[in-house]
Formats: C-alpha cells, structure tokens, sequence
C-alpha cells in the first residue's frame, strides 16, 4: 500500500484541479485531463489513485494552512472533561507543556469545524504535527514515551484494554442522554454499571499473557500509561455520580485512588484548570459536585448561552 501511494505521487504529479466541500471535506476536481509524469493523459487506474489520495490529505493541509505549526504542543478541545481528559491527564503527569485551548463559543467553532478532517475534537497538534481522534492521540503519545512497542503482547492487551474501556466510557455518556435519566440511576447502576465494573475488574486482575504481574497495581504494566489515564477518567466519572457502586468493586475503587494521588494528577485536580464540567446530557452539562465550585462560575460552549454552576 505504501509503494502504491509513493508510485501514484510519482507517475501523475501534474493535474490542474478546482475545489469543492463536502461535508466539511475539500476534495480536488479534475478541470482538465489528468497527467503523468511526461505529460500524456492519464490512465483510469493513476485518475483514481490521485483523487483518492487528494480527498484524504486535504483536510489535513487546510489545518496546517490555518494554523501554523507552534513552538509547544497544543490541545484543541471544549471547556469539559470528555474526550479531552484522558489527554489532559497524560500531558499533565508527564510534565508536557501544552497549550490547553478550549473552544467556548460558536464562532470559532463554526470556523474550526469545517478545517477538521471528522469535524470534532479533540485535536492535537506538536511540531508541525496534527493528529485527530481521542485514542489515536493517546496511542500517540504513548509511542512517544515509549509505553507500546517493547512487547507485541503487551501492546495488544493495552488495545483491548483502551477499546473496552472507550465502550463503557461511551455507555455512560450515551445513558445521559436518556429521557428522565435521573430517575432511572438506580436501575442502570444495577443492570448496566454493576456487570459492566464486574467484568473490567476480573480483566483488571488477569494475569495470562501479556497482563503485568500479580503484584501490579495499573492494567498493564507496573506503572501507569496511556490506558491507566483513561480508565482514571472513566472511573472518576463514576466516582461523582455512582459512588457507591464503584465501591463495590475494590480493586477498581482502589485502582482509582491510586492514580488520583499521583503528584501530578492531584496537583492538576486541586489547580483550578481542571473543567467543572464532565460533559453535556440531555439535561444540560453534567458538573462535578464532589469539590466546590466558586461563585460566579459560568460553563460556556459553543452549543448554548453561558449556563452557571
């Protein structure tokens, strides 16, 4: 696939093109005949290959036309927790310096969105670098510090553990948007949450190929990486509004205060910078009451007039 791609660059590098955008795409058109290298016209095949290609990069480059590359690494998300947090967490307990810039209101949103490749957030940009999409940002980083690639099965027990985890993160963000889903708390902490934790917490404590030792107090390895982080962020949501049931679970419960004591993280959530807010609901923005929120304090999003806290 890769030969394929350096070949189409090289046999049709010559074609005159318009552009037209569609849904929030920018794909090229042909104005005139496609042409290889010696200028004949070109074949069906090479035609494809080339449109292809261009449909997938261009969204990439309007990024990088609109936002030049900066000297520090940069996070684009919401003022909420959501899909953002886990990156957050990581750069936080990594000591990364970052640019932490939340979108608050429909203006600029409106304009960045139609630059996005999927059209959503988060996005994270270093040296000249701009990747999309939560969990490939976190995988991202992870090569980064070196925390995947040592070890095939480790790596591939972090996947399993990372897509499981997004599917229950998912799971509770979707009940939020339940009609009446205050009153039906109880029910889903019994029918959906419990089994739910029952089955992280038995993966958590499997010690087969690929797990860490039996003594190990993260999911992988003997110190916390990328999927820790989101379990934390998963696990701390259940924390504000399912208290007792994450309790039931030890190791879990246990797993959670470990990674809230981290330096770096209880510094991050004792700091002020931390979102008040987790993400929206049917009912409007979920907050976090477990610490005080001061006086004064609006959630401001693209999607709403400042609501307070």
């Amino acid at each position: 696939m890769r030969r394929d791609y350096l070949q189409s660059k090289r046999q049709v590098p010559t074609v005159r093109t318009q552009f037209e955008t569609v849904g929030g795409y920018t794909r090229w058109l042909a104005s005139g005949l496609w042409q290889d290298a010696n200028g004949e016209p070109a074949s069906t095949s090479q035609t494809h290959r080339v449109a292809v290609l261009a449909f997938e990069k261009r969204p990439v480059r309007m990024i990088e036309d609109k936002y030049p590359a900066n000297a520090r690494a940069k996070l684009t998300y919401f003022d909420m927790r959501g899909r953002g947090e886990t990156i957050r967490l990581i750069l936080r307990a990594t000591g990364v310096e970052f640019d932490d810039h939340r979108v608050v209101s429909a203006g600029p949103w409106s304009d960045l969105k139609t630059l996005l490749p999927f059209g959503r957030l988060p996005l994270y940009e270093a040296a000249g670098v701009y990747i999309p999409e939560s969990h490939a940002i976190s995988r991202h980083l992870a090569r980064g510090f070196g925390w995947l690639g040592a070890d095939t099965a480790m790596d591939a027990r972090a996947d399993a553990t990372q897509d499981v985890l997004a599917e229950a993160q998912e799971d509770l963000w979707r009940f939020a948007w339940v009609e009446n889903y205050h009153q039906l708390m109880e029910s889903y902490s019994a029918n959906q949450l419990g089994p739910r934790l029952q089955r992280l917490q038995a993966w958590y404590e499997f010690k087969g190929a690929g797990a860490p030792g039996p003594d190990a107090q993260f999911w992988i390895t003997d110190s916390p990486i990328h999927v820790d982080f989101l379990a934390f962020a998963y696990l701390d949501e259940i924390d504000a509004f399912f208290p007792k049931t994450l309790n039931r679970f030890e190791k879990l419960a246990a797993f959670h205060r470990r990674m809230g004591a981290i330096s770096a993280v209880a510094d991050y959530i004792a700091s002020g910078d931390r979102p008040s807010v987790f993400g929206m609901g049917i009912s409007g923005p979920k907050v976090d009451r477990r610490t005080p929120i001061p006086d004064g304090t609006c959630f401001e999003s693209p999607w709403a007039e400042p609501i307070d806290l």
